[in-house]
């Protein structure tokens, strides 16, 4: 997410270059998703709002003042239509309504929400910057290079929080069978 690049997406799209902001779209779309999500942790919002954080971007670009802050400025819109959307929400719907008909579907549902909630819980123990690592990290699948670019950070510190987190992860994760999604998931990590 280098700079000089930025910039000439940037004034392409300004002389009607649409195949440039496909590129934007392209460079940041994982990035921003990742964010959104982990505001909201809401997935089906977090596609919402990342389209919506792109349409502002492509009817505001006019005003960006600095190309090559591209990817701060993507965070800032993406910050604010998450407060925006949180804003708005009320209470989450009764776990019933999210259950399907069948048995089987029921206890394989039952058992990703309660893997959900422990992985959940445990992010909750993360501090606020190390959350948004880890959600672009191992939701996203950004690089370390490609978080630190996006949040401004050396790689050293990506690679720090992760290392931390990941420990934080083993020591907080209750003992459950080798085959749940937790496990699966703390296993695919590097």
């Amino acid at each position: 997410m280098d700079d000089n690049n930025n910039s000439q997406i940037v004034k392409r799209i300004q002389t009607g270059d649409e195949a440039a902001f496909a590129e934007l779209v392209e460079k940041y779309q994982r990035a921003i998703h990742g964010y959104i999500y982990h505001k909201t942790q809401d997935e089906s919002a977090a596609e919402d709002i990342t389209q919506e954080v792109f349409l502002a971007a492509y009817l505001n670009l006019h005003t960006l003042h600095n190309p090559e802050g591209l990817g701060a400025w993507l965070r800032s819109i993406a910050h604010h239509k998450s407060v925006d959307w949180l804003r708005q929400q009320k209470e989450a719907s009764p776990l019933m309504d999210d259950l399907p008909a069948n048995r089987a579907s029921i206890s394989e549902t039952l058992e990703r929400k309660e893997d959900y909630k422990q992985l959940s819980a445990i992010m909750q123990t993360l501090s606020e910057p190390n959350r948004i690592v880890v959600t672009l990290r191992y939701m996203e699948g950004l690089s370390n290079a490609q978080i630190a670019d996006f949040l401004e950070l050396s790689p050293s510190i990506v690679s720090t929080r992760l290392a931390s987190d990941l420990l934080i992860f083993l020591i907080c994760l209750p003992s459950r069978p080798p085959t749940s999604p937790t496990h699966r998931l703390l296993r695919s990590l590097p």
